[in-house]
C-alpha cells in the first residue's frame, strides 16, 4: 500500500473470488461483507482527504476468467488479495460517456472549465485534468481561453475529473453538451503473484455532442483514472487503460454532433484524450461565420504504477 499510506486494519479475508460472468459492484453499497461474483468479501471504508475515499476489500484469491468485474460508486477500489491474482478477462473502473468511474475525483480544480457563450456560436468545454492538465476547449470569438482542468497529485489513489460543458449561441435556449465523466481508480495488492493477460480499464468518458440546432460547442473529455498493481511478482502481458476521453464534436447547422469516445479520439473538432505517453489535444477553434461551435478539449491521461520485487519497488 505504498501510494496511499493507509493506516488501517485489514479484515480477515473472505473466500477466493472466481469471476466467469459479468458482475457490477457498488462501492457505496451498505452490506458488509459485499458480494463479488457471488462470494461474500469483507471490506473497510477509509476516508482520504480530498478524495471520495477508498473501499478496501480483503479476499483470499482473485481469478477473473470471464465477463467483466465492474465497480461503480464514489469510493476508489483497493483489493487486498492474500494469495494470487489471475486476470484474463476484464476488471473495469472506467467511465462511460454518462457515468463516472469508481472513485472519480471530487476535486473541483481538476474539472475542465465550462465554455463561453458567443453571439452566434458556443465554445467547447475544457478537458478534465489528472496526470497532466486537461486540454483547452475550442473558442469562437472569446479571447479568454477555455481552460482544461489542473493536474492532480499522483500519490493518492483517486480517479479522474470531469470535462467542462460546451455552450450554445447567445439567445438560444437549448441543452448544453455535458462534459465527459472522470475514470475511476483501483489498486490490487497481492501477497502472491499478479498475472494479467486481460484488461484493467480506468479510462475517462467522452465529451457530449454540441447542440446542432444552436451551433453548440462540444463537451470536454473526462480524464482517465489510476491503476496500481502491487505484489512480489507482477506479470503484465495485458492492457492497462487510463486514457482520457475525447472532446465532443461541435454542432453545426444541419449537422448532428457526435460524442467523443470514452478513452478514444474526439469527435469532429474535438480534441483527442491523452495517453500515458501523449498530452490531450485542444478542441479546435472556429470562425463565427462558420456557424459552428468549438470542439471540446481532450481529457488528460491518468496514471499507472507497478510495484514489485522483494523488497517491493514502485515504478
Amino acid at each position: 500500500m505504498h501510494l496511499v499510506g493507509l493506516n488501517v486494519t485489514i479484515p480477515p479475508p473472505g473466500g477466493a473470488v472466481n469471476c466467469t460472468v459479468n458482475d457490477n459492484v457498488n462501492t457505496d453499497g451498505p452490506n458488509n461483507p459485499q458480494s463479488l461474483c457471488g462470494v461474500p468479501v469483507p471490506f473497510v471504508d477509509v476516508p482520504v482527504a480530498g478524495t471520495g475515499g477508498i473501499r478496501v476489500y480483503s479476499l483470499a484469491g482473485l481469478t477473473v476468467g470471464g465477463g467483466t468485474l465492474q465497480f461503480r460508486g464514489s469510493r476508489a477500489v483497493m483489493l487486498v488479495v492474500h494469495g494470487d491474482v489471475d486476470i484474463s478477462a476484464t476488471v473495469d473502473v472506467g467511465a462511460t460517456n454518462t457515468a463516472a468511474g469508481a472513485g472519480a475525483s471530487p476535486n473541483t480544480n481538476c474539472i475542465g472549465a465550462n465554455a463561453h457563450q458567443d453571439n452566434s456560436c458556443g465554445g467547447g468545454g475544457g478537458g478534465g485534468g489528472n496526470a497532466t492538465a486537461g486540454a483547452e476547449g475550442g473558442r469562437v470569438l472569446a479571447t479568454v481561453p477555455i481552460a482544461g482542468g489542473q493536474a492532480l497529485p499522483q500519490n493518492l489513489l483517486q480517479g479522474g475529473c470531469a470535462g467542462g460543458r460546451g455552450n450554445i449561441d447567445r439567445g438560444d435556449n437549448a441543452p448544453l453538451a455535458p462534459g465527459g465523466p472522470g475514470g475511476g481508480a483501483i489498486q490490487i495488492t497481492a501477497l502472491g503473484r499478479i498475472s494479467l493477460s486481460g484488461r484493467i480499464g480506468a479510462g475517462g468518458g467522452g465529451g457530449g455532442a454540441g447542440n446542432n440546432t444552436a451551433d453548440g460547442g462540444g463537451g470536454g473529455g473526462g480524464s482517465g483514472g489510476r491503476v496500481v498493481l502491487e505484489a512480489p511478482v507482477v506479470e503484465n502481458a495485458g492492457e492497462l487503460v487510463v486514457t482520457g476521453g475525447g472532446g465532443g464534436k461541435q454542432g453545426a447547422a444541419g449537422t448532428a454532433g457526435n460524442a467523443g469516445g470514452a478513452g478514444a479520439p474526439g469527435g469532429r473538432y474535438g480534441g483527442n484524450g491523452g495517453t500515458p505517453s501523449t498530452i490531450p489535444v485542444n478542441g479546435a477553434n472556429t470562425a463565427e461565420d462558420a456557424n459552428e461551435g468549438g470542439g471540446g478539449g481532450g481529457g488528460a491521461s491518468g496514471g499507472i504504477t507497478l510495484c514489485q520485487g522483494t523488497p517491493i519497488v514502485c515504478n
